[in-house]
């Protein structure tokens, strides 16, 4: 994987670049969309929780945002890598090349795109209250959250082509793992089903940051390792296994 990777890692850097040129083009707001789309989808569920609810935790709109962003960026990552592969059957039946650089690519797009968001987020937040030192571990959430993000979208890119029915069941899962991982409401150790919303990764991953970036408290180094590693374990068995079906897809891509 890491040396397909390193092979192309310049057609991936200049093929993720060109995505973001193309979509920043293709609307009139331009990278603007970039933030309405969070801003937008807090918008709704402020209204729906606040006044339709009437519930919501203290500061809630901070509390929303920083979990819509993030949730946000392994949603969209997962979905449209489970397509990616699909997508790139014109060029699959051109030329040979290792087809985990699709999924990559789509890995790093969405990636760009949340890291400029969630800057946006901390200056937003910076302004509402002075920053907490606890937010240089902000990069290793990040990173604990891209290993897995990364492992789970190969998920999806291998088996989606062989068996496309996969996707609306990935758009299932990933609706369950957004109301099971706390981004309407607060998760609190000693609460009820606390530890079986925490068997979700992203439940965990939300949490921390919610902890470094709201709560002034530092992350749970064990809990981001222990996810990281999870991260790790999924690319590395699923880039074997697309490796040994890279013959497969060029034929069932449709």
């Amino acid at each position: 994987m890491i040396k397909d990777l390193y092979n192309y890692r310049g057609y991936i850097f200049y093929s993720t670049r060109a995505k973001l040129i193309t979509e920043v083009i293709q609307n009139h707001l331009g990278f603007l969309w970039w933030l309405l789309d969070p801003l937008l989808k807090m918008a709704v569920y402020y209204g729906v929780f606040v006044y339709l609810l009437h519930r919501g935790t203290e500061d809630f709109v901070s509390f929303l945002i920083v979990g819509i962003v993030a949730f946000t960026w392994f949603s969209t990552s997962v979905m449209q890598g489970a397509s990616s592969i699909n997508e790139a059957r014109g060029l699959m039946q051109q030329i040979h090349f290792p087809k985990i650089i699709v999924p990559t690519i789509t890995f790093s797009v969405k990636s760009f795109r949340f890291v400029i968001v969630t800057i946006v987020v901390m200056v937003f937040l910076s302004i509402k209250n002075e920053p907490f030192v606890t937010w240089f571990a902000v990069p290793a959430v990040v990173l604990s959250q891209a290993m897995f993000t990364y492992g789970v979208l190969l998920i999806g890119s291998a088996v989606v082509p062989l068996v496309p029915d996969v996707a609306i069941i990935i758009q299932y899962v990933l609706q369950a793992m957004m109301f099971g991982s706390g981004v309407f409401f607060r998760i609190q150790p000693g609460q009820a089903n606390y530890d079986i919303f925490m068997l979700n990764p992203m439940a965990k991953i939300l949490e921390q940051y919610r902890e470094v970036l709201l709560y002034n408290r530092w992350p749970n180094w064990n809990s981001l390792v222990i996810i990281a590693l999870l991260g790790v374990f999924l690319s590395v068995v699923m880039s074997y296994v697309i490796k040994k079906l890279d013959h497969c897809y060029p034929r069932v891509a449709r």
